[in-house]
């Protein structure tokens, strides 16, 4: 196999035969791609050239004019299609950076084993998080903390105190 044909996207086939690989009269094609369900690539002379993957689409334009939508509504279909294509791509690579993050979680040393108070980091992480959701994020201020250097529960909430005192809570 050349490896051409394995190329889904590239235009191996003339109008003609992509009309008659999906059973349409080409100038069915010609409407197809004037209202903008498919857009072939070109030969350098101007020539229409259908790939694999666009006669693929044209089956399914066949499907959907088969149940009765008209190319308005299958313009929506095949973009919501893309747009949940796209979105699956999206979440797959979130879900691959996720693993990641937890994989290098699992690699961190409890900070209890630092000299830390117990639950020291998660108290600082909701105090974080009830300044975020009360609107006033831009008065935050993250400050790297060193292993040995954890600061206590009731560090931790007299900050805090302090904190909400100054901006008026």
């Amino acid at each position: 196999m050349s490896p051409g044909w394995a190329d889904l996207d590239r235009g191996l086939f003339s109008i003609s035969v992509a009309a008659e690989l999906a059973g349409l009269h080409p100038q069915t094609l010609r409407i197809y791609e004037r209202e903008g369900l498919l857009d072939p690539a070109r030969s350098a002379g101007g020539t229409r050239r259908y790939s694999r993957r666009d006669i693929e689409k044209l089956a399914e334009i066949c499907a959907l004019t088969a149940d009765g939508l008209n190319l308005a509504g299958i313009r929506r279909v095949l973009a919501l299609q893309e747009e949940a294509r796209q979105l699956h791509g999206e979440l797959a690579r979130l879900r691959e950076l996720a693993g990641g993050v937890q994989r290098a979680q699992e690699r961190l040393p409890d900070p209890e084993d630092l000299g830390g108070p117990p639950g020291g980091v998660g108290r600082v992480v909701r105090v974080v998080q009830g300044i975020e959701r009360s609107g006033h994020r831009r008065h935050l201020q993250v400050r790297k903390r060193e292993p040995g250097n954890l600061p206590s529960d009731l560090d931790s909430f007299r900050q805090c105190e302090l904190y909400k005192k100054r901006i008026g809570h």
